[in-house]
């Protein structure tokens, strides 16, 4: 009977402290991005950042065109099974600007794939050509439990976003 009682009383706190726990987001299995093309000299006209979706073939081959140059691919994207992604950090004044991946492993959380990149600037005091570049990324990544992106720099500053329209 003492230990039922004991029970009985504990129960109430027990659910006092449950509530003041902070809630977990769920996050599912971490995917994995593939770079398959990284660059110095992507077309880009504008000094704003952007990320776009390469959805087929055809817009492969517009881009390739806007860069002026074929470009060797890492490998062969499968528009079908990933999805095809380009970062651009946008026209800059010299070199030693540039974009990378900071690790393969992509968060989900909240229907939201979070990439982070390294965004390399150069250093106040580097000497440097005095050229045009426009960095880029372009990179793959399974289509799974998110429909928009989200990319980060390395410092956590969010800097570009996506919605992805994925149904079909």
């Amino acid at each position: 009977m003492r230990g039922c009682l004991k029970r009985l009383l504990m129960m109430p706190l027990l659910g006092v402290l449950a509530a003041c726990q902070p809630r977990l987001e769920a996050v599912s299995e971490p995917l994995t991005a593939t770079v398959l093309f990284q660059g110095q000299q992507c077309g880009r006209q504008a000094a704003a950042p952007a990320l776009s979706r390469i959805a087929d073939a055809q817009a492969l081959a517009a881009l390739a065109r806007r860069v002026g140059r074929p470009f060797s691919l890492s490998e062969e994207p499968d528009f079908e099974r990933r999805i095809v992604l380009l970062v651009e950090m946008g026209m800059r004044p010299t070199t030693g600007y540039g974009l990378a991946l900071a690790g393969p492993v992509v968060a989900v959380k909240r229907s939201s794939a979070e990439l982070t990149l390294a965004w390399r600037r150069p250093a106040p005091d580097a000497m440097l050509a005095q050229m045009v570049t426009s960095p880029c990324l372009l990179l793959s990544l399974p289509p799974a439990g998110y429909d928009r992106v989200e990319v980060f720099d390395d410092s956590g500053e969010r800097r570009l976003v996506l919605d992805l329209n994925l149904r079909r």
